[in-house]
Order: C-alpha cells, then sequence, then structure tokens
C-alpha cells in the first residue's frame, strides 16, 4: 500500500507541475501576444500618420490609449499626431496632462519641449526642458537647445557656456555646440574699433580722419554703441560726427532693429545739426538678408556742403547676399530728400559667380548696374566768372559745378564687375574688387555762353549771358577696392582697405587702416 501511494503520489505531482509550466507558458504567450498586439497597431498608427491620415491614425491612438493608460511610446505618437494635425491647442493640452499624471515620461517631456520649440514658445519649452535635464543633465539635445533659448531671450551668455559645456567637455568637436558657441561670443562681447585714413578727390576735397566705433552689449534689448569721427580738410575746416544706438535683436528669427541718433558739427558751422535714424534687417536662409532703413543725416560730399549744413532725409533698401558659395549679389534702392524739396533716386544691383574655386583661392566675375535721378538739377557756373565776352566764343561751355550736392540726371551704368579672393593663411586675406563701366552715360549740365548783353567786352561774363543745357554724355567710370584683413587673434584684427573711384563728377582716392578687438563676454 505504501509502495502504491509513493508511485502514484509521484506521478501526481509530477503532472500537478506540467500543468503549472503549460499554465505559466500559457500566461507568457498570451502576454506576449497582446504586447506584440500593441506595437501592431502603434505600428499602423505610425504608418497612417506617416501617410497623411491623420484622423484614422488618432481613432486608432484612443483605442489603444483605453487599454493602455501611460504608455510611453503611445503618448509620443498620439502627440505627435495632434501636432501634425495642427490643433495646437488639444496637442498642448494632451502633453501637459499626460505628463501630471505620468511625471517620469522623460522621452515624451523632451518631445514636447522639442515642438514648443519648433512653435517660438521659448517661455514653457524652456521650462519643459528644464525638467527633463533634471532626469538626464548631459542630455546633447536638451542641453544645446536651453543654451539656444536662454541666447535668443537675451539671457547671461555665461549660462548658455555652461549648458554647451555639457556637450564641448565630453565631445570636444560637436560641430553644432562649437558654432553656437562661436555665435553667442561674436554677437555678444563688447567691440571697439580706432581707425585712420585719408582721403583725396578732385573737386578738390582733402582730408585726414579718426574715428573709432564701440558696442556693448548687455542683453537682446539693451545693446548701446556709438561712433565718432573727426576730418580735418587741407581747407583748414574741422568736421566733428558723432552718433550714439541701440540694437534690438531677435537670434532665433535673425531679425534686428537698431536705432541711432547723434549731432554733426563744421568749424564754420554756428551751431551743430541733430541726426536720426533707424535700421531694420531680417536675415533668411541661404545668407539673404532684407534691409529698410530711414535717416536724417549729414551730407558732406561738396565744397558747399562743408560751409553751409546739408541734412537730407535718406530712405534706403537692400536686398541680397554678400556671402555665399555658389553666388553673391544684392538690388538697392535710395531715396534723398533735400531741404529744399529736391530728390535723387538711385536704383542699384550687382551679382557675382565664381569662376575659380581653390582653397586659398577664388576668382568671381559679374556684372553692375546703376540708375539714377534728380528732380531737378543743381548746378551753376563757378564763381568768379573770369570770362569776358572778348575771350569767349558764343556756345564755349563756361566753367561750372555742382553746388550745393550731386543732381545726376538719368545717369544709367552697365559695369563688368571682378573680384579676386587670396586667404595667405588662416589669418590673413586679400580681397580686390573692380568694376569697369563699359556702357554709361548722363544727362550732363553745361553752362553755355549764348552771347553778350553788356557793353564792355573786356568786363566779366554776367550770370544772364549763361544757360544751363543738359547734354547727353558717355563716359567710363571705374571703381577698385583692395580690403587686407589680418586676424592678429581671435579677439583682434587689423584691417587695411584702399579705394579708387572715377566718377562723371571726380575722381578720388582714399585709404584706411583699422584696428578691431573684442572683449570675450564670459559672464
Amino acid at each position: 500500500m505504501k509502495i502504491a501511494r509513493f508511485l502514484f503520489g509521484k506521478r501526481i505531482a509530477s503532472l500537478w507541475l506540467i500543468l503549472g509550466v503549460f499554465q505559466f507558458s500559457f500566461f507568457i504567450s498570451v502576454a506576449i501576444g497582446q504586447s506584440q498586439g500593441f506595437y501592431d497597431s502603434l505600428d499602423m498608427a505610425r504608418s497612417k500618420l506617416n501617410q497623411g491620415d491623420i484622423r484614422t491614425a488618432l481613432e486608432l491612438l484612443e483605442t489603444l490609449e483605453k487599454a493602455h493608460p501611460g504608455e510611453e511610446n503611445l503618448i509620443r505618437v498620439k502627440g505627435q499626431a495632434l501636432y501634425w494635425s495642427k490643433d495646437f491647442n488639444a496637442m498642448r493640452a494632451y502633453f501637459r496632462n499626460s505628463l501630471k499624471t505620468y511625471p517620469n515620461l522623460y522621452w515624451a517631456r523632451l518631445d514636447y519641449g522639442r515642438i514648443l520649440y519648433e512653435l517660438n514658445d521659448w517661455n514653457e519649452s524652456q521650462e519643459i526642458l528644464k525638467e527633463s535635464l533634471k532626469i538626464n543633465p548631459h542630455e546633447p539635445e536638451t542641453n544645446q537647445k536651453l543654451a539656444e533659448l536662454n541666447y535668443w531671450k537675451g539671457g547671461s551668455p555665461k549660462k548658455s557656456y555652461d549648458y554647451l559645456d555639457e556637450i564641448l567637455i565630453p565631445f570636444p568637436d560637436n560641430e553644432l555646440a562649437n558654432t553656437l558657441k562661436k555665435e553667442i561670443r561674436t554677437g555678444t562681447s563688447p567691440y571697439l574699433s580706432v581707425g585712420s585714413g585719408y582721403f583725396s578727390d578732385s573737386q578738390p576735397l582733402q582730408f585726414v580722419n579718426l574715428s573709432t566705433t564701440g558696442n556693448f552689449y548687455q542683453s537682446a534689448i539693451f545693446q548701446p554703441g556709438f561712433s565718432a569721427e573727426f576730418r580735418s580738410y587741407s581747407s583748414g575746416i574741422a568736421l566733428q560726427i558723432a552718433q550714439a544706438t541701440n540694437k534690438f535683436s531677435i537670434p532665433k528669427t535673425n531679425t534686428s532693429l537698431l536705432l541711432r541718433g547723434g549731432m554733426a558739427k563744421s568749424s564754420v558751422w554756428e551751431g551743430f545739426s541733430f541726426t536720426y535714424g533707424a535700421e531694420f534687417r531680417q536675415k533668411i536662409p541661404k545668407n539673404l538678408e532684407l534691409s529698410l532703413s530711414a535717416d536724417q543725416e549729414a551730407y558732406f560730399f561738396t565744397l558747399a556742403s562743408l560751409v553751409d549744413p546739408i541734412i537730407p532725409m535718406s530712405f534706403r533698401t537692400s536686398f541680397g547676399r554678400e556671402t555665399g558659395n555658389s553666388w553673391t549679389g544684392k538690388i538697392s534702392w535710395q531715396n534723398t530728400i533735400f531741404e529744399d524739396q529736391n530728390t535723387v533716386n538711385t536704383l542699384g544691383a550687382w551679382l557675382l559667380v565664381p569662376i575659380l574655386k581653390q582653397a586659398a583661392f577664388r576668382i568671381d566675375f559679374g556684372y553692375s548696374l546703376n540708375f539714377s535721378n534728380s528732380k531737378e538739377v543743381r548746378f551753376s557756373e563757378e564763381l568768379p566768372i573770369r570770362n569776358t565776352p572778348k575771350n569767349t566764343e558764343i556756345g564755349a561751355v563756361i566753367p561750372g559745378l555742382y553746388t550745393p550736392y550731386f543732381t545726376p540726371i538719368n545717369q544709367q551704368v552697365h559695369g563688368a564687375l571682378g573680384k579676386v579672393a587670396i586667404n595667405f593663411s588662416e589669418n590673413i586675406a586679400l580681397s580686390l574688387t573692380g568694376n569697369y563701366g563699359f556702357s554709361a552715360k548722363i544727362d550732363n549740365p553745361n553752362m553755355i555762353f549764348f552771347g553778350s548783353t553788356g557793353m564792355n567786352p573786356n568786363a566779366p561774363i554776367s550770370n544772364k549771358d549763361i544757360s544751363l543745357v543738359l547734354v547727353e554724355t558717355s563716359y567710363i567710370p571705374l571703381d577698385f577696392n583692395a580690403v587686407l584683413n589680418w586676424e592678429i587673434s581671435p579677439k583682434s584684427a587689423l584691417l587695411l582697405t584702399y579705394a579708387y573711384q572715377k566718377t562723371i563728377f571726380f575722381d578720388s582716392n582714399s585709404i584706411n587702416l583699422n584696428y578691431n578687438f573684442r572683449i570675450w563676454n564670459d559672464q
């Protein structure tokens, strides 16, 4: 009997063991099947979402969520679907409720921070990403975005550097982090430039000058600066020009507004003249930039403008880019309104394309055009008149000059434009630019003698005997510029420039030397 119990009892125990293993395997299989069914359904929702069928995707996700509340992958996909549906209020409400109910969802929180970042909702994005950083303080993307948001909101540069150091200490060659750090340093560091130069033209105007400019970044909305220049003319006249500026910027959108105000003073004026203006700049992709400005400014381009103040109002706009691998170019327009209500309009454009590109050498070739016109001409005989009726033939041209400012009439210039850029080393670069006007014409003013009404043939010709006649004239303008840039260190550079210009109005030469210096703002 005992033997039977032993034998049958052992068999029953083995049977129960087999049944237990079978039951456990069954439950595991069911769980795996349910899990596989969940992921299959989630993949189907993702597929519908990628196909643009957002409504069906949301219906599948809502059904899944009832059976699997708090599942992080599901929450991430549903949040993405609501974002793609452009129902941003529903998306925000869903993410906020999910993160409040399930506060440990790291990846869903990071997704929400990314979406807010893309929507330019900087404040909430910054809060969400900071919460994500508490869970994973070394995550590169989170630190990168927080560094950007702090900079864009005008925060302390050092705070952005702290975020970037979390990336750069373990990964010193990270391109995105290094680029942003360089941008912040360049954009927020105090800047000072001092220079001196010499200018001479055939009017004649000759002067030497001393100049300085500076900018002192405090925040995105408070970037005070200044510019000042002193000129000493060969005629004995001295000029003083000064302006204070403040720049408002939105780094995220590459938008800036510069306000300026100051004064101009000539040693022969009784007082000084106020100047002021504003300039709006918007950078867009592919290095393109739109610029709009309005300025009441001092005009110092003629002999007469040194003696009597000329303070016109100028409106300018331009669009294009000055850097690029495939092409550079710009179109611009300027309207200047003088105090006598006369106007001068100028439309200009240029385009350069590379014809040879090497690591240390580049040649660009292109085309330029310029159209200028004035409402009224400002041109008169040169006083005192030395011609007399006795020694002057009828129809002769009497010497004259533009006064008190230049007024081109129907000026058209088409030019062949070229540029050579040479990099002698990583720190020294030379740029040479030339513009040859192969077709240029203007209605040039001439003072013509038509006979004397006076009785004395030896007396100077009277201005009553002179008439202004516009004569279409062809000419060959020329521009040449050379710029030598030496970056002494990451903080300082020397800039030497030379410019030659040949126009219908005058020929000119100028040379300038500037020293530029930055102080890294790491605080």
